[in-house]
């Protein structure tokens, strides 16, 4: 530590020449020690694996070339084949073949088989196997591959590859390396001299000079950054012009400014005019003035960006007060509000000094702040999330929904990401959205007043009979029989429980339901559709056909509000037919069914269709093609919306004379990706 500490004084107080120039000589020699180190440790493993890849390749190629003739025992012609690959080949020792006895078949070596050929013919477990061994005076890469026919091993193939040619490579390559380096360090040592006089001559000259811009911008230029203006340089006596005593900056930049900012295609090219001007050639002067102007640039740029960055604040500033929606800036941890606008201080009921450094969350309901906290920790830097319809408490405890966009942003002088999160108060367009469907909802029960009194009138019919016939036999003083007493008992207990059941549906139907989002049943929102509205079909002699998938996937909505979607596209469909001519067909078809991860119900009549003039109107609020008096023009724009909040499209096919066809398509809901989004609407 000591010494660590002595070398680092030792440095700080060398001058910049020597710590350029020692600087640019010790990563000279530590870029050769690594490639010294890469040279014996990379490149010579890589030759070495290059020729045991070579010899393996050469042994294979011979099992394959000498396994028919092992079979057929074909010794001559092995012994031809080994000794015709060796001649080919410079570095290839030896070849010779062994049975699965380890009995010498064939071999190239000139007289008889040396012994050390011994420890290397004994085959092994594997398949192929590489070995360093000494044969004579040389070392020999022996490589070992079995032969099999099938599975049966019948013999084994050695091919024996000279170190020697490697050897000489690899010394080859050292002396080259070695040569290389000390050309390397001689011409560094020299560069390195050179590059540490040339840059800190003009750093000395300058040292002064920049001492005395430390006293501030506004300061006059000091003498190295000043040269003879375009002025004195022309006797000029134009005073209008901008750069006509302006001792701040040059001319080249105050012209090349003034028509970057009236004609902003045209600075490059005053700037190339201004080169060939003598004022801007003699002002460059040598290596050490244009340096000072490169500092006087800079001085005269962080001026103008300044001024820029002022103005720029300033605009922004504006923009964020005055957005119609609150905008906030938060920490990632939501713990705290780091800035506000003036919308969101006024929809939170707070002022800025009490909202700012305030945690976001204490305004949310415990539940939306679980779901706030997740999403945010889960969202990637520079993504974004929507969580619509979230509670907030404002400072007078006043309750508002609000939609939030957020996204994460990095901020240079935060200490870590932050949430940009807009705020669009939808409290009272939720609250007449309710109100309008409610008032839809009412006056569809009134419509279907007529079709619900039939519903009911049969099961009344039906106990009413019962009664009468037990009314009868009482006054008679007859007993009735048990089977028969109890098959009338149970058939009027269960027209008690239809009647009870179309009641409790109309009761559903028309009570005031608030936003929630949960797995619902589209087949179940249409089935309640059709048990209002059946009666009124059937005494229009409207058919209906239902074709409805089992098993459909549920979807993320709200039942009472999905039935309102079909009550609606039905009672359009029933108007379109009744208008038709008489005789016309008159048939509903409606469909459900799942498309990879979508859930689609087509709905189809063929009534009298809708002019393609309007089609593209059909979901505007208060727009209707049927006659004054018989729409209010409400329904479709109601269906389109809750069809959009839950997350849904709708799209519309017509024919004038020919029918309509409307196609809904929903996500389909899959409990892991929900897990979150349910326990925010689950309340």
């Amino acid at each position: 530590m000591a010494l660590f500490s002595a070398i680092r004084d030792y440095h700080r107080r060398l001058s910049l020449h020597r710590k350029v120039f020692f600087s640019s000589l010790t990563l000279l020699v530590l870029i050769l020690v690594v490639n010294s180190i890469a040279y014996w440790r990379i490149f010579i493993p890589m030759f070495v694996d290059q020729m045991k890849t070579y010899s393996l390749r050469v042994a294979y190629y011979l099992a394959t070339r000498c396994r028919p003739l092992i079979l057929s025992g074909d010794l001559e012609e092995l012994h031809r084949v080994i000794v015709l690959r060796e001649a080919i080949e410079y570095e290839i020792a030896y070849i010779f073949v062994t049975d699965e006895t380890n009995r010498m078949l064939a071999y190239t070596f000139p007289e008889h088989v040396p012994p050390e050929i011994d420890s290397v013919r004994l085959p092994g477990p594997e398949e192929e196997r590489i070995r360093l061994v000494r044969v004579g005076e040389s070392w020999i890469y022996d490589t070992a591959v079995l032969v099999r026919e099938g599975t049966r091993l019948i013999g084994v193939i050695h091919v024996g590859m000279r170190k020697t040619p490697l050897d000489r490579m690899i010394r080859e390559m050292g002396v080259v390396l070695a040569l290389l380096m000390v050309v390397t360090v001689g011409l560094a040592v020299f560069l390195s001299q050179l590059a540490a006089t040339y840059i800190t001559t003009p750093l000395n000259r300058l040292t002064t000079a920049m001492k005395q811009l430390a006293r501030g911008l506004d300061q006059p230029l000091p003498s190295v950054f000043r040269s003879k203006r375009c002025w004195e340089f022309k006797d000029c006596a134009q005073t209008e012009c901008a750069a006509y005593g302006n001792t701040l900056e040059p001319c080249w930049t105050i012209v090349a400014k003034t028509h970057s900012v009236q004609q902003p295609d045209s600075e490059q090219s005053v700037r190339g005019v201004c080169k060939v001007c003598r004022v801007y050639r003699e002002a460059q002067g040598d290596e050490i003035a244009q340096l000072a102007h490169a500092f006087g640039e800079i001085i005269w740029s962080m001026r103008s960006k300044a001024e820029e960055l002022a103005s720029s604040e300033k605009k922004r500033r504006l923009l964020f007060d005055y957005d119609p929606n609150g905008v906030l800036l938060v920490d990632r941890s939501l713990e705290r509000i780091l800035e506000a606008n003036q919308t969101a201080m006024r929809m939170l009921g707070c002022q800025g000094g009490e909202l700012l450094e305030r945690d976001f969350l204490s305004f949310l309901e415990e539940e939306d702040a679980q779901l706030l906290r997740s999403r945010a920790s889960s969202c990637p830097a520079g993504q974004a999330f929507d969580i619509p319809k979230l509670r907030v408490r404002t400072c007078a405890q006043e309750q508002l929904l609000v939609n939030l966009h957020a996204r994460v942003v990095e901020l240079p002088d935060a200490a870590g990401p932050c949430l940009l999160v807009r705020m669009v108060d939808v409290t009272r367009r939720l609250q007449e959205e309710t109100l309008l469907i409610q008032a839809s909802k009412m006056a569809t029960l009134g419509e279907m007043a007529t079709g619900v009194a039939h519903e009911l009138n049969q099961p009344l019919n039906v106990i009413k009979v019962g009664a009468d016939f037990f009314h009868k036999m009482a006054n008679r003083k007859e007993s009735i029989q048990p089977d028969k007493l109890l098959t009338i008992a149970k058939n009027m207990s269960e027209q008690v429980d239809r009647a009870s059941r179309i009641i409790d549906h109309l009761r559903e139907f028309g009570r005031k339901s608030e936003f929630q989002l949960y797995p619902a049943d589209l087949n179940e929102a249409i089935r309640g559709a059709f048990t209002l509205l059946g009666q009124q079909l059937a005494l229009r002699e409207i058919s209906v056909e239902l074709n409805l998938q089992p098993d459909l996937p549920k979807i993320l909505g709200d039942k009472n509000r999905l039935e309102q979607i079909f009550l609606n596209l039905i009672t359009n469909a029933r108007d379109a037919m009744t208008s038709n001519a008489p005789n016309s067909p008159r048939r509903l078809n409606v469909a459900s069914f799942a498309v990879k991860e979508r859930v689609v119900v087509e709905v189809s009549d063929t009534g009298v269709g809708i002019p393609h003039a309007v089609l593209g109107r059909i979901f505007e609020p208060f727009f209707t093609t049927k006659p004054p008096g018989e729409g209010t023009g409400l329904g479709l724009s109601i269906t389109y919306n809750l069809v959009k909040d839950f997350k849904g499209s709708i799209e519309v096919q017509s024919t004038v004379g020919v029918g309509t066809t409307f196609l809904l398509s929903f996500p389909a809901y899959r409990e892991a990706e929900h897990a979150t989004q349910e326990a925010f609407t689950d309340r």
